[in-house]
């Protein structure tokens, strides 16, 4: 599937007609005074994993790893008992190289970058070969960082028992830019000083970029309107429909997913080989009512027989 980047419109025209790609930094982010709270995130590749094992520990090689940092017990000392000890530790990510993407197209993902970051983002950038795309821009950047990753972002707390499978802290964000459904792709500098962001151009760049959204809304702090888009093609194209009405749209290839966070409308639209993905509220909803289907009896089918004929009485206002 294609990724999505959000953009400003003469920032994304530069991106498809001459291949130009801003490589940000991790740390840029931490600069909460420049970018408010909102945005900024001191504590940006930061995590902090805690232990409290009641078993009593006697030697050095007894400790778990978060405790080995909190104590060190002498060879051959004897006497020594730690036990149910609460055990803190916070580590800081390095500095990488980062570009963020996200991997569904939804412009009221657009519209809410817009609110908190300020800028008006109105393009939105398809990049259609996300692997030929990344090899493309680490040829090029090469002598400014060695390509690590591309990885989805986990939203979650940054305090962790040091037993939780948690991600590289540089993929770690706050749950509430989940919105966002981020991917980060990440180059370790080459350099061990400070880096800053780095802008790269190339034609080669380009052939795997093309603008497939430019939003006309003059009130993009609006929370509420249905964005509605008329006589659009998606081609491969992973889009999130929430809040959204589409009218004699075509949809090729397509991964349509609901969330169940907001109404959508779908009027006279085709749709040719695509698949339906529910997610959030949405998933919780189907699963519930599998739960009352099977774990009801004949009580529970009746009931979502009944809630079927009743979605089929109400027919459609699409």
């Amino acid at each position: 599937m294609p990724w999505y980047k959000y953009l400003p419109q003469e920032i994304a025209e530069l991106m498809v007609k001459k291949g130009s790609v801003k490589i940000g930094t991790l740390f840029d982010y931490k600069n909460e005074d420049e970018l408010g709270t909102d945005i900024g995130d001191k504590n940006e590749g930061v995590l902090t994993e805690w232990s409290n094992d009641k078993e009593t520990k006697r030697t050095q090689s007894d400790l778990n790893r978060i405790e080995k940092l909190a104590f060190r017990i002498k060879e051959g000392l004897e006497g020594v008992q730690i036990k149910d000890c609460l055990v803190q530790a916070t580590q800081q990510s390095p500095d990488f190289f980062i570009y963020s993407v996200s991997d569904v197209f939804n412009v009221h993902i657009m519209r809410k970058l817009c609110r908190d970051y300020h800028t008006t983002y109105d393009a939105c950038v398809r990049i259609i070969d996300p692997n030929a795309f990344i090899n493309a821009v680490s040829k090029l950047f090469k002598d400014k960082g060695h390509y690590e990753t591309s990885a989805y972002i986990q939203y979650m707390d940054r305090t962790r028992h040091y037993k939780d499978l948690t991600p590289h802290p540089a993929l770690i964000k706050k749950p509430k830019f989940e919105y966002q459904k981020e991917i980060r792709s990440i180059w370790s500098p080459v350099i061990t000083t400070a880096i800053i962001p780095e802008i790269i151009e190339a034609e080669e760049i380009k052939q795997y970029c093309q603008i497939i959204y430019i939003d006309k809304c003059n009130n993009k702090n609006d929370e509420v309107a249905m964005v509605r888009l008329k006589g659009n093609k998606f081609n491969n194209d992973r889009i999130l429909i929430d809040n959204s009405e589409f009218a004699d749209c075509e949809f090729h290839n397509c991964t349509i997913v609901y969330s169940g966070s907001g109404p959508v409308g779908l009027n006279s639209c085709a749709f040719y080989s695509c698949q339906w993905e529910f997610t959030g509220a949405a998933n919780n909803t189907i699963n519930f009512m599998a739960s009352l289907y099977h774990g009801l009896g004949e009580a529970g089918k009746e009931l979502i027989e009944k809630t079927f004929d009743n979605i089929r009485s109400r027919g459609s206002n699409l």
